[in-house]
């Protein structure tokens, strides 16, 4: 799940019950808190809910929160977040050594 990352917020409410819970300072940069509520039973069977962090200014996800049916919880904290940077072409080719074999269908 890229939940912050690139998705939009409309596409949210498709798959999540969405409620705003307040602002709240995430090292120092002001984000808005919203919790999610999955409407698949598939996916609530996994997650009661999540909570993000919104960059304000950025739009992206700082930290999220997804907590279990019984109430045990894993936490990611995204930090030196780079966007629109410029990559290297080299980072698109792949390292192969003589011994690679290129198959196509």
């Amino acid at each position: 799940m890229l939940l912050g990352f690139g998705g939009r917020g409309h596409d949210l409410s498709k798959s999540f019950d969405v409620t705003y819970i307040g602002s709240e300072k995430i090292g120092g940069v002001q984000t808005e808190k919203i919790n999610l509520v999955p409407k698949l039973e598939k996916v609530k069977s996994n997650f009661d809910h999540i909570i993000l962090w919104i960059d304000s200014a950025r739009g992206i996800s700082l930290q999220q929160q997804f907590i279990t049916p019984n109430e045990d919880y894993r936490l990611a904290k995204y930090s030196d977040i780079h966007i629109e940077d410029k990559l290297p072409d080299n980072v698109f080719k792949l390292k192969t050594t003589s011994k690679t074999k290129f198959l196509t269908p």
